[in-house]
């Protein structure tokens, strides 16, 4: 069995013979969100239907519809004026992703968040994060506790003096530490809690096996002018099995295709995978990149798929703040598994 627990919607069925995608039957639910939002909008004034206005009331009844039968619930919600946000030019990566509508928020006072909404006529949810003290369990879906939320940090760089640490081997540190704080404790180093310190030595050491790619910072991505790094999937696949094969932990190593239905099954068996993507900083959204995360949940929200993932470069004030993104924006899958024999 995997290290680490599973919080999930599913927990009262018998998670052995329940297939990923079944839908439970939660004894909370009432009206679908839909016909929820649908009926809300009905009481905005025509005017506001298509912009900004409609865009504000999906956010509080979404976050409203989050925090129900929570601890959080029935706390005063402070939704900010939605703002359409294009992308800067002249971006080091350029993503070709178009505007987006970001709206920040506040939950009395016991944290922040933000919602993004595609802009076409549906305006569906794109992305969200609610930082709180505790994390919100899915509604519908899975996540796994306990895998470290490492944040980038400033190392020195072979071709300028000093760049972020990178979101290729910051976060899968972060995978290396959840593992090596449970089954699998010589893969990571000696503190089985896996503190910052040990974290980072595990960044510089899977770092010191990629070929790290270094691009000043000229669009303000960092706060401190670090030049940003990263490097290529495949690589990592390889760093992540000679780490292993040097520390004696058996695991396989399988790069793949971003597959939803393989991760339901990963997440499922408290297993937490490396996934890229193509995203917007959720703090700076006028700005966007290629990004590796560490994906530790999943969940449905009116029938689209969105992954939960640990955020390498998102500030936050509490350490188990999930940022959940719809599905389609991943490319890339790494999984790491125990193997019964020798590393893989």
């Amino acid at each position: 069995m995997s290290p680490g627990s599973v919080f999930t919607s599913l927990s009262h069925l018998n998670m052995q013979d329940s297939p990923p995608f079944l839908r439970p039957q939660a004894k909370h639910a009432s009206k679908p969100l839909l016909i929820i939002l649908l009926a809300l909008a009905s009481t905005l004034p025509c005017h506001a239907a298509p912009g900004a206005d409609l865009i504000r009331e999906k956010a509080r009844v979404l976050c409203a519809f989050l925090l129900g039968n929570t601890e959080y619930s029935g706390a005063a919600l402070d939704i900010a004026e939605p703002e359409k946000i294009s992308q800067a030019p002249g971006q080091p990566w350029p993503t070709g992703l178009g505007p987006i509508w970001y709206v920040p928020v506040r939950i009395e006072a016991l944290g922040r968040g933000h919602f993004m909404f595609e802009t076409g006529p549906e305006k569906e949810l794109h992305e969200f994060a609610l930082d709180l003290p505790s994390p919100l369990a899915p509604r519908e879906g899975a996540q796994i506790g306990r895998v470290p939320n490492l944040q980038q940090f400033p190392v020195t760089g072979k071709q300028l003096p000093q760049t972020a640490s990178g979101c290729v081997p910051t976060a899968a540190a972060c995978l290396v530490g959840y593992w090596a704080a449970g089954e699998i404790p010589q893969w990571g180093g000696p503190a089985s809690s896996q503190p910052a310190d040990i974290l980072k030595k595990t960044t510089l050491r899977l770092r010191s096996k990629m070929q790290m790619q270094e691009i000043a910072d000229t669009s303000g991505y960092t706060d401190d002018g670090s030049a940003l790094s990263g490097a290529f999937p495949d690589e990592l696949a390889n760093a992540l099995r000679k780490d292993a094969e040097e520390h004696g932990a058996a695991v396989r190593v399988e790069l793949a295709k971003f597959d939803s239905k393989k991760l339901r099954q990963e997440i499922q068996s408290a297993r937490p995978a490396l996934v890229s993507c193509v995203v917007r900083l959720p703090h700076k959204p006028h700005l966007s990149w290629g990004h590796e995360v560490v994906a530790v949940g999943w969940q449905r929200i009116e029938n689209l798929g969105y992954v939960g993932v640990r955020d390498n470069f998102l500030p936050t004030q509490n350490d188990s703040t999930i940022r959940w993104i719809r599905e389609e924006v991943f490319g890339s899958m790494i999984t790491v598994s125990q193997s019964p024999s020798k590393p893989q």
